[in-house]
């Protein structure tokens, strides 16, 4: 090998470290996703160990692909080695059909987890070994199109996929980590491009070539768009310019937005999970987020408080005495990529750990982050009040009404639009509350109305007029939006103040006191004023939807009255009026037969996998073929292998082997015997001639093809 050669080959091999490289620092941007700890120790390590192992591979073969390969099944050891337990709980160096099951099982459960939990999320040990899988199968997948194939650019595609997600979704990414992706490619595509005319299944030999002004200036251009990037948002003008929006599969999706209409929520993004939190005591019943007074008989005024103070102690409107006995609960909440401003807290009596510039209203019962800030990825710990609002005290806020308790609420609480048909919705109210002792029993019989089996609950409805109270009350389907809006508006018909407030049911329980809060679960609820307690929460909402109502609205029922449905019914984006049965969705969830199932569609995935690998290795091999032939001596030796073994023409020089037919060329047609002494030829003008050789790679192709099929249908002999 000649000294230019040694140095292409040095030069290349110095660009699967910077493959290597490039997808740990990846993993910088995977990490904005996910909370921040050492998990990345033992990933990086397998990434560095596998590396070394295709460098030393490299070194020591000229083939394309057999360094990945031996990388791979390197690599692959690693990771069962370091994160799939052996029988007996230890560690096992050689892995067994057991341990493969267990590696089964891991995935499995990380891919579960991945699909249940929303950022930043705990890294397990499942998530941590998927993680460091994909970041191996990334860099060998990298480093076999940019050193392998000599397809450097086309392996960038690969090495910045990691970032897409973060930064679609809008996370905080290590900007110096992504330029250093960036850059570590620009030299990958220095180190590996092939000169013109070289061959590339012997890229190993050829010193690289630089591009000199174009990837000098390529490099110029990416590196002043991410130095720009970051500082453009700060333009005048730039909040109006068009927003381009991703599909859900690549992760805006989660970018829930409560201040649009609950129905794409309830629908489209119905299993996208917005926040995760985690109780020992079981589910929250709700989280609120914000409330609404002004309707102006469509929709409701979206409004900001103009008195706010920094959250302490406990939260509520009112005066609160402070926490009775152990009848509280706490919880801890990790929130999802949300672009609106409000915090989910409890409907009670609640302290929250506020971050620095949170804010909280009180006429709104509203917690916010800071100005022009996200709760994208809050966490923080919430405890609140159990058994705050029961049927005696609100019964008991009856006094205080009489006494005139409702004066200090203000009167856009009981404002009833001119669009609304105000006679009609009363004279229904009145109806319906006939007989009611108090305001308790009215909010009572208004939600147990609205709730009852005359009303459907359907997402695929829609009121565009400017009365969608009376329309609804006709048409008597709707969902959350609908029911609230209308008891809010019969209540004020009766004189009594109520407000409309949007939030979060309770959530799924996943296991491990952990609730997973998705877009399905967005609410709203009308709210009830009763004096010296606040306001309170009822749920007119059909139960298929809602599950129980507060223990304090259905008391002579219980708790457990209503099954909650919420973990085996999803509205559909288009639901169908057919009732859905609760127990038979169940039942098909907890199917045993599908569970069984589940090891056969993983063997079927694998087997596609598998299948696509091998697909994609022969699409390679004859891609290869039909680039082999790129210059006269690599044509000569592919004609040597392909006859004879080319025992005997090697011990010849071109000129010996054209002219004299030692070969079994007696067999071959005319045709053939014409492609090798041309061939000869070429070689000839190649090695010796001052111009060297004139013979294009298609008629080198051609040549060398003819001469194959020669070597197929001839038997060997000869020297070995």
């Amino acid at each position: 090998m000649s000294r230019a050669s040694l140095g292409g080959a040095a030069a290349r091999t110095w660009a699967t470290p910077a493959v290597a490289i490039t997808v740990a620092l990846s993993l910088a941007g995977v990490a904005a996703l996910l909370e921040p700890g050492g998990w990345y120790r033992t990933p990086a390590t397998i990434l560095g160990a596998t590396a070394l192992v295709v460098v030393i591979a490299r070194l020591a073969t000229r083939r394309a692909f057999v360094p990945t390969a031996i990388g791979g099944l390197v690599g692959a050891w690693l990771v069962l080695l370091a994160y799939v337990p052996a029988p007996d709980g230890g560690r096992s160096w050689w892995p067994s059909p057991g341990a493969l099951r267990s590696a089964r099982d891991m995935a499995v459960d990380a891919v579960g987890y991945v699909y249940d939990t929303v950022a930043p999320a705990p890294v397990t040990v499942p998530l941590e070994a998927l993680l460091a899988t994909a970041a191996l199968a990334l860099f060998l997948a990298a480093d076999a199109l940019a050193v392998g194939a000599g397809l450097a650019a086309t392996s960038g595609i690969l090495l910045l996929a990691p970032w897409i997600p973060p930064l679609a979704l809008g996370a905080d990414v290590p900007v110096g980590a992504l330029v250093g992706c960036l850059a570590l490619w620009l030299a990958t595509v220095a180190l590996t491009r092939r000169s013109t005319g070289t061959r590339w299944r012997s890229r190993a030999a050829d010193a690289p070539a630089t591009g000199g002004v174009v990837l000098g200036a390529a490099s110029l251009a990416v590196l002043l768009a991410v130095a720009i990037a970051p500082l453009a948002p700060g333009v005048p003008g730039w909040g109006d310019l068009p927003r381009a929006t991703l599909p859900s599969a690549w992760g805006g999706g989660q970018r829930l937005d409560l201040e649009i209409d609950l129905r794409d929520s309830l629908t489209a993004r119905s299993d996208e999970p917005f926040l995760v939190y985690t109780s020992a005591s079981g589910r929250v019943p709700v989280l609120r987020a914000f409330s609404r007074a002004d309707f102006d008989g469509n929709g409701w005024r979206v409004e900001t408080p103009t008195e706010t103070e920094q959250p302490s102690g406990p939260l509520w409107p009112l005066p609160y005495a402070g926490w009775v006995g152990d009848q509280t609960r706490s919880f801890t909440v990790r929130v999802g990529d949300v672009r609106n401003a409000f915090v989910p807290i409890p409907d009670a009596p609640r302290s929250v750990s506020a971050a620095a510039g949170w804010t909280y209203a009180p006429s709104s019962d509203e917690l916010r982050v800071g100005e022009g800030d996200l709760v994208a990825f809050a966490q923080y710990s919430v405890k609140y009040a159990t058994g705050f609002h029961t049927e005696e005290a609100l019964r008991a806020a009856e006094a205080a009404i009489a006494a005139g308790g409702d004066a200090e609420v203000e009167a856009r609480y009981v404002a009833v639009p001119d669009a609304l048909d105000q006679d009609g919705v009363r004279a229904l109210a009145e109806e319906v509350t006939a007989g009611a002792a108090d305001r308790y029993e009215m909010a009572r019989q208004l939600q147990d109305y609205l709730s009852g089996d005359t009303f459907a609950y359907r997402t695929d409805v829609d009121y565009d007029g400017d009365d969608m109270v009376s329309a609804f009350l006709e048409d008597r389907a709707g969902y959350c939006i609908h029911f609230a809006t209308t008891m809010v508006m019969m209540a004020r018909t009766l004189d009594i103040p109520a407000r409309f407030a949007v939030g979060f049911l309770g959530g799924t329980d996943t296991g491990g006191s952990e609730f997973v809060v998705t877009g399905g679960d967005a609410h709203a609820w009308p709210e009830i004023y009763f004096p010296g307690h606040g306001w309170v929460r009822f749920e007119p909402t059909p139960p298929i939807q809602t599950g129980a109502p507060p223990e304090y609205a259905a008391p002579e029922a219980g708790p457990e009255a209503v099954p909650d449905v919420r973990d085996t019914i999803r509205p559909t984006a288009a639901p169908s009026t057919a009732t859905t049965s609760p127990s038979a969705t169940a039942t098909a969830v907890t199917d045993p037969v599908a569970e069984d199932e589940q090891p056969w569609a993983f063997a079927i995935a694998v087997g596609a996998l598998v299948l696509t690998a091998l697909a994609l290795a022969v699409a390679a091999a004859r891609l290869a073929a039909r680039r082999r032939v790129l210059d006269p001596e690599r044509a000569w030796q592919s004609a040597l292998r392909a006859v004879d073994g080319g025992a005997t023409a090697r011990a010849q020089t071109p000129a010996e082997a054209r002219e004299t037919p030692t070969l079994a060329q007696d067999e071959w047609t005319d045709d053939e015997r014409e492609a090798w002494r041309r061939l000869a030829a070429a070689v000839e003008d190649h090695r010796y001639a001052p111009g060297g050789s004139t013979a294009t790679p298609e008629e080198l192709g051609m040549w060398v093809a003819a001469i194959r099929r020669a070597g197929r249908r001839t038997p060997r002999r000869g020297s070995r």
